[in-house]
């Protein structure tokens, strides 16, 4: 770690806050040849857990059947800091990087609650109606146990 972010550590409970508050986050699967594949989602942050719903099929989801282990990011600009030099242009950010591991959830009780909570982050204007349960059925979800999180501040 740079000296100087040692500094710029986010406690818990500000890394947290910054994933419910994020839109978009970062979440990188390994391919079959080991290279990263990362993918920009939706998200919520619920009990401890990261959730990404979408498609049940595809290259993020073979991934993660093959290998559970991920990488998961957030970053929340807050802008660019002019200084009298270039050398002195900094950025100003909140940032959040997860290790963990992510399975395809498969209990249709906590679909539900998650994809409650997704309506609530992105859409709340139809917050506490029914979802149709056949788009229900054909939504896959990604749960992502964390293993380790550290979060990262500039201002």
């Amino acid at each position: 770690m740079q000296p100087r972010m040692r500094d710029h550590q986010l406690d818990r409970e500000a890394t947290e806050l910054l994933l419910q508050e994020v839109p978009t986050g970062f979440l990188a699967s390994i391919s079959p040849d080991g290279r990263p594949y990362v993918t920009p989602v939706h998200f919520v942050f619920i009990e401890g857990k990261i959730y990404v719903h979408g498609n049940p099929k595809g290259t993020k989801i073979d991934n993660l059947k093959r290998d559970p282990r991920v990488s998961f990011t957030v970053v929340a600009d807050g802008g660019i800091i002019h200084g009298d030099e270039a050398c002195e242009t900094n950025t100003r950010f909140r940032s959040a990087i997860i290790q963990g591991e992510a399975r395809m959830l498969s209990e249709p009780a906590r679909a539900l609650i998650v994809l409650d909570a997704f309506v609530q982050k992105y859409t709340p204007q139809h917050f506490g109606r029914e979802l149709p349960p056949g788009k229900v059925k054909a939504t896959g979800i990604i749960e992502v146990d964390i293993l380790s999180a550290t979060g990262k501040y500039y201002s």
